[in-house]
């Protein structure tokens, strides 16, 4: 019997999947020159499908729907909703953005009005992210606590019911974020929501895995579903020619780039994640280079990696046989058969054991002969664990 280990090189090809396992964000609900996804919302929709996208995750911004007290402004919102909706697409919508009308001591109620509204406007969402990365000023001004936020996420849960399938918001990779988890979890966020979220930026496949290890071990989370909403790397020039500075200091390479997001991928089939959604669908023109398609509609090389992986493995079971704090091992089983073994974390373990003598047809991609140099000395180190 001859066995390999290689690492991931990919080719496009299409196929389905469900549950939320390959999801992107994409800003269609916005429009001009730095985020024309809704001027080629078509186009974005039937790509996003062709690619394997089972979920689309969308702001539904409180502050662009609802401009004035009572006045809901929705003909974008609408034809965005439908299209996802006619396209067989899940809808994550993210539920967040202060109107400058609302103050804060009238906030809670002026809340409540608007996730009824949503509820009979939009019966066909499937999962309500309340809110984005509070614990970023940006996104919840400074004089929201914790605990302001913990109660949109229990205003919410009263009034779509206990069938609703609610996200928290994903907690930001920032200073702040031990801080307001810790917070959020004391004062019973999961007593309302389904999911607790993260959002991992500037993380490699290492540290996600012993930050999924660090909450799982919470018993607070226990038996719960744990999301990530938004993980992206910044792919430099040529990809990102907008005019602004990009604003994060970490970018990566194509290869680096695959090998993350493919990760991330593998740890929703393991179920070390229950949902995942990548940012973003497209770069903008503004600060973006984490998008699958650059800026001209072109899928990145890196993204290839992604998509083969989901079009290849959408169809196969991960089971887990060992997870440590950083590292898991998985057996891969597709339509009933072992065909070979992942192992996942550790510096420079990102490896995939194939059982290639009678198993071949499961595997329609091209190896490259460098990768046998990488098997060598990561097979040597893992075996001398």
């Amino acid at each position: 019997m001859h066995k390999l280990f290689i690492l991931i090189v990919f080719i496009f090809i299409s196929f389905n999947i469900t549950a939320c396992e390959f999801g992107v964000h994409s800003h269609l609900f916005r429009i001009g020159h730095f985020d024309p996804e809704y001027t080629k919302l078509d186009w974005t929709v039937n790509k996003a499908k062709e690619i394997g996208v089972d979920c689309i995750r969308v702001g539904f911004a409180w502050k662009r729907i609802e401009k004035k007290q009572g006045k809901y402004f929705t003909k974008r919102i609408d034809k965005v909703y439908e299209t996802l909706v006619r396209k067989d697409i899940k809808i994550i919508a993210v539920l967040h953005g202060l109107p400058r009308w609302v103050k804060k001591a009238d906030v809670m109620p002026a809340w409540r009005s608007y996730m009824q509204w949503i509820k009979n406007k939009y019966p066909k969402i499937a999962h309500y992210q309340i809110w984005n990365e509070p614990n970023v000023y940006n996104f919840l001004p400074k004089e929201y606590s914790a605990k302001d936020y913990v109660n949109f996420v229990k205003i919410a849960r009263e009034v779509l019911g206990s069938k609703a399938h609610i996200v928290s918001a994903g907690i930001a990779n920032n200073k702040r974020r031990d801080d307001y988890i810790e917070k959020t979890l004391k004062l019973n966020l999961l007593n309302y929501a389904d999911t607790f979220t993260i959002h991992p930026y500037k993380f490699g496949t290492v540290e996600i895995l012993e930050l999924i290890n660090d909450l799982r071990s919470r018993k607070e989370i226990k038996g719960k579903e744990l999301w990530i909403t938004e993980y992206g790397w910044h792919i430099p020039k040529p990809y990102h020619k907008g005019k602004r500075k990009i604003r994060s200091t970490k970018i990566t390479t194509d290869t680096k780039r695959t090998e993350y997001l493919v990760s991330v991928y593998f740890m929703r089939k393991m179920g070390l994640l229950d949902g995942i959604s990548f940012y973003e669908f497209r770069d903008d023109r503004n600060k973006s280079g984490y998008g699958l398609f650059d800026i001209e509609d072109k899928l990145k090389p890196s993204s290839k990696g992604l998509i083969s992986a989901v079009n290849i493995f959408s169809h196969c079971h991960f089971k887990k046989l060992e997870v440590k704090k950083s590292f898991a091992i998985a057996d891969i089983v597709c339509n009933g058969d072992n065909i070979g073994q992942l192992i996942l974390g550790e510096p420079n373990l990102n490896l995939l054991k194939y059982n290639l003598n009678d198993k071949s047809e499961f595997f329609p991609f091209g190896i490259k002969l460098d990768t046998l140099k990488f098997y060598r000395a990561s097979k040597k180190k893992y075996e001398a664990k």
